[in-house]
């Protein structure tokens, strides 16, 4: 079984949750996007609603307050927590293994976690491997494996007594699985690893072997501690923080785009820096800006479907110097994403306070 890394899964997530394969057929295209963010009562968090356009297919609702996180919808509803306040740019952040250590309710119980038959069995071979390597490296006395040892090393002189030997034991554990062998202790433990397999489809079924006789004799005195041999951190964990990440990425995106999109307007003014004098400037200078809100709106820089309406006022503290006013809700929106706490690098010109521009 080849092994799936963890950024392996969360691309898979990504695909098969938000990137419109598992929504509406022949609608692949219709890819998860923030259709609600708000902030709770206090600004102690937010809620985000997190969807395809026209379904609620692999829908998901992210519930931050505080330290909590609460994630409910088609993919499975769970509980994390943390120590301290968290927020979207610090769960992007976190590894799946973390992200999941963190889980307090989940489908599962206690951790988002399920079984994995094939994981099972996977260490099942391991086990099996190791358990007949070990038996045929202790049935050599020294004799035997430093004639063995000296006879390969004849062969290639560029290996070390321990590799070498490394080496002859795994061909003699290969052989011996591969066929039958006449080592009854080899033959006993191919026997309980079928018998292993045969009760790995399930959590259940894999308790009652571990707790057996044959378990115990096949594992160890000690065969309960590996109860979680087909546990892995089930695929919809994966989905809930492929979907912050995501949720991060198109808002550093919007930012990006909402500050192109101030520099333009602002590049747009700039045969007018200092001429705010006159009624017929100020109708000049509305009319630049309606013309690139057009030209941004025809390329797809803009693309809401409400025209963005801004007005131009001097600064009060300079009156030759001009700032851009958002007058309608698009234009508002658009430009808290440009001038946001975080983000606050080139937006000089935008005014800070709503009455006067943001």
């Amino acid at each position: 079984m080849t092994k799936i890394t963890d950024e392996e899964k969360l691309t898979q997530a990504r695909q098969w949750y938000f990137s419109g394969r598992g929504n509406i057929p022949g609608k692949e295209n219709n890819h998860h996007c923030i259709e609600q963010r708000y902030p709770l009562t206090g600004n102690h968090g937010e809620v985000i609603v997190w969807k395809a356009p026209n379904t609620n297919v692999n829908s998901l609702i992210y519930v931050i307050f505080g330290r909590y996180l609460s994630v409910f919808g088609d993919l499975g509803d769970a509980v994390y927590a943390w120590s301290s306040n968290i927020n979207v740019a610090f769960l992007a952040g976190c590894n799946v293994d973390y992200f999941e250590g963190k889980c307090q309710a989940s489908p599962y119980g206690r951790h988002f976690q399920s079984w994995n038959g094939e994981r099972c069995c996977g260490c099942i071979q391991e086990h099996l491997l190791e358990s007949v390597r070990n038996h045929i490296g202790e049935g050599y006395d020294e004799d035997e494996m430093f004639s063995a040892v000296k006879t390969f090393r004849e062969k290639d002189a560029t290996l070390t007594d321990d590799q070498a030997f490394d080496i002859i034991i795994k061909e003699l554990t290969d052989k011996a699985l591969a066929k039958p062998s006449d080592d009854k202790k080899i033959e006993r433990l191919k026997e309980l690893a079928l018998d292993a397999r045969n009760h790995s489809e399930s959590e259940h079924e894999w308790g009652l072997f571990i707790t057996s006789d044959d378990g115990e004799e096949f594992l160890g005195s000690d065969a309960w501690e590996l109860s979680d041999w087909g546990m892995e951190i089930d695929m919809l964990c994966y989905a809930h923080l492929a979907g912050l990440q995501m949720i991060y990425e198109q808002e550093q995106a919007a930012v990006a785009t909402a500050k192109r999109i101030y520099k333009e307007l602002r590049e747009a003014l700039n045969p007018f820096e200092g001429k705010m004098a006159s009624a017929l400037t100020k109708a000049c200078m509305l009319d630049a800006l309606r013309a690139k809100i057009a030209q941004l709106m025809d390329d797809g820089t803009i693309t809401t479907p409400e025209k963005p309406e801004f007005d131009v006022v001097p600064s009060e503290s300079d009156p030759t110097t001009i700032l851009i006013v958002p007058i309608n809700g698009v234009a508002k929106e658009l430009f808290q994403k440009a001038s946001s706490a975080e983000n606050t690098e080139g937006t000089d010109g935008i005014s800070k306070t709503e009455d006067q521009g943001i």
